[in-house]
């Protein structure tokens, strides 16, 4: 009695899909078959992911500018700073923010550190080059000019100013030594030493490092 129930159970079921899907059983199993290798391939590459991503933060960070041992002391360090309302000594602080922050913008958000939308079909990585060949319009940065990035992060900006201008040099100023130390690295990778350099100073005192009227353009 169990086994006609079940095959009973069996043939409802298979008409109830058949009538709902317009599928046969064979076909619903199929169909149910491939879903499940469509989902596992999802998984692994997605795990595939997060482990080739932890090797690259890894490979990132190993060169950090603090040690495992710094850090929690400047972490510290910093937000008694920031809590304490004092900005005295902001640049010090400012710095070892920047030195503390850089490797987990670069890891996250690529070697420029700026927001910009992104249109339909446009990669990220578009995206960014379109918002910096922007500045280069509406700053009418040709080539021969010199140009002031003011905050340059790691000098992706500054570097991809200096291309899509066709020729400006772009000079880029950072509170942080770390960042200068990885933008220059980056500078002579790609082969723009004689366009681009990234120096240290603070940008709340452009003209007691620069003097008046140096550059062509100013951007930040």
């Amino acid at each position: 009695m169990s086994g006609a129930a079940s095959v009973d159970s069996v043939g409802s079921l298979a008409d109830a899909i058949r009538g709902f899907t317009g599928l046969s059983l064979t076909h619903f199993s199929l169909a149910s078959v491939f879903f499940a290798i469509i989902v596992a391939t999802i998984v692994r590459r997605f795990f595939a992911f997060r482990v080739a991503g932890r090797k690259e933060a890894t490979q990132l960070l190993k060169d950090a500018h603090y040690s495992k041992e710094e850090v929690s002391e400047k972490i510290d360090g910093y937000m008694e700073y920031f809590e304490s309302g004092d900005r005295k000594d902001y640049d010090k602080n400012i710095e070892q923010f920047y030195n503390l922050v850089t490797d987990f913008y670069e890891y996250g958000w690529g070697e420029s550190f700026h927001f910009c939308h992104q249109n339909k079909g446009e990669t990220f990585k578009d995206a960014i080059v379109r918002h910096e060949k922007r500045i280069v319009d509406d700053c009418l940065i040709t080539k021969g000019m010199k140009v002031l990035d003011v905050g340059c992060g790691v000098g992706g900006p500054a570097r991809n100013v200096a291309r899509l201008s066709g020729g400006a040099h772009v000079t880029g100023i950072t509170i942080s030594p770390y960042q200068i130390k990885h933008a220059n690295e980056y500078i002579k990778r790609d082969g723009l030493e004689s366009q681009c350099e990234v120096i240290m100073g603070d940008f709340m005192k452009l003209a007691e490092r620069f003097g008046e009227n140096v550059f062509d353009a100013v951007y930040a």
